[in-house]
């Protein structure tokens, strides 16, 4: 999934109101809306920059998802997803879980605890699927779509 810079991003970045780390500031800078979160967060790593820089740009609303659009020829149940396909998605959609629950404030903390414990795509799931239940069905649409793009025909998202 790609993201891009919100108008408030945009001033922010001007004017230097929501204080950032220079490796926030890094990951904002390197979002275009072409690049996807994975490629960013692989650069930035070797730098000590992680997902939470990037979900510190989502909380905050500096950045958003480009809504990705499939084409109608495309259908998910063709497709053989690779395991490597299943770790791009979890590193994207880690970053939108973690800002997700971050909102929520102290009732949010077991469902940080455990988007921390979940290491794989599916484990993220299965705490997505609380996450729909505590957030609601509008907030919890940016993480649906980073999941569902790469969902396997067995696994279904509420």
């Amino acid at each position: 999934m790609t993201f891009r810079k919100t108008h408030f991003g945009l001033k922010v970045m001007k004017n230097r109101s929501v204080p950032m780390t220079p490796l926030q500031r890094l990951v904002f800078i390197l979002v275009d809306g072409e690049r996807t979160a994975g490629e960013i967060l692989g650069w930035v790593c070797g730098d000590g920059g992680s997902a939470r820089d990037f979900a510190f740009l989502l909380e905050e609303g500096l950045i958003e998802p480009v809504p990705e659009r499939q084409p109608a020829s495309a259908r998910r149940d063709d497709r053989v997803i690779t395991s490597d396909e299943l770790k791009q998605r979890f590193e994207v959609a880690y970053p939108v879980a973690v800002a997700l629950t971050s909102e929520l404030g102290l009732g949010g903390i077991a469902l940080n605890l455990a988007i921390e414990r979940a290491t794989t795509f599916r484990e993220l799931v299965e705490v997505a699927r609380k996450i729909r239940y505590v957030v609601g069905k509008e907030k919890f649409e940016p993480l649906r779509q980073a999941l569902t793009l790469a969902l396997a025909p067995d696994v279904v998202l509420p």
